[in-house]
């Protein structure tokens, strides 16, 4: 693997390439946490990246990371099994303290682009689970 940064690896051998491409870093820490970093681009992303607080990864190790709202609309854009099981299990951690709105506005946003109407679908069901009809 590539050396990228201090404490992190390329996960692929043609990282840069991939990043370029897909607009996301492929990493992963030296205690092999895989991180994927997103290169914003769009309002969506750059409201993210605006919204972003700090979180110390590994000791002395500072990362910004996006909202938890931005987060959920991430998971359910790219929609994969492991995606919706962990914008499920951040609902449940998250709970009442969601900015819903927010979720959902992006979320029609998306759900447009993507010519996708289900895509609000699976965080309606695990929210009204978790809160209850809001």
């Amino acid at each position: 693997m590539t050396r990228c940064s201090d404490g992190f690896e390329a996960r692929r051998p043609d990282a840069e390439a991939f990043a370029l491409a897909n607009r996301v870093l492929l990493l992963k820490t030296r205690d092999g946490v895989e991180i994927d970093v997103a290169l914003a681009a769009f309002p969506f992303e750059i409201e993210a990246i605006e919204m972003a607080s700090s979180w110390e990864i590994v000791p002395s190790l500072p990362l910004r990371t996006c909202p938890a709202e931005h987060l959920i609309v991430y998971k359910l854009v790219a929609a994969r099994t492991h995606d919706l099981s962990d914008m499920e299990s951040i609902v449940r951690r998250q709970g009442a303290r969601l900015d819903v709105e927010r979720v959902r506005r992006w979320g029609r946003e998306f759900a447009e682009l993507k010519e996708d109407p289900d895509l609000l679908r699976p965080f309606e069901i695990v929210f009204r689970a978790v809160i209850g009809g809001r």
